[in-house]
């Protein structure tokens, strides 16, 4: 939508007009906001689920004095390097597994490394 944005700061009325039938009776995006959707019984006793923030995750590879270089991960520990994949044999992302870009670079290479050496399977189990 063309000039939607220059429209709101202009303070004109974005969405459906007033008068079009059939639709909701609504002139612009606040809508929704001004009038909270009304909930069932169901909802009320309903307890919400809080969402998993807990603890972040750390690099494994990583010291407490920080990064060692060269980033090295052995290909041959494939206890370890099966923690860093899925069921499928995907890698888990640097968000999921907590390492750092260094050792995320140096993950990949051992997963591959253990893959055409058989220790690891390409796809899943």
């Amino acid at each position: 939508m063309r000039g939607v944005n220059r429209a709101r700061r202009a303070g004109r009325a974005v969405g459906r007009s007033v008068d079009t039938p059939g639709r909701h009776r609504y002139v612009n995006d606040f809508y929704y906001s001004q009038y909270p959707r009304p909930q069932t019984q169901r909802e009320e006793t309903m307890v919400r689920k809080k969402l998993g923030r807990g603890r972040k995750n750390r690099c494994r590879f990583c010291t407490k004095d920080g990064c060692p270089r060269p980033a090295f991960v052995d290909y041959k520990d494939v206890q370890g390097l099966k923690k860093l994949c899925t069921s499928q044999g995907k890698l888990f992302s640097r968000k999921r597994s907590g390492n750092c870009a260094a050792f995320q670079r140096a993950v990949k290479d051992a997963v591959k490394r253990a893959r055409f050496m058989a220790l690891l399977p390409y796809v899943g189990e």
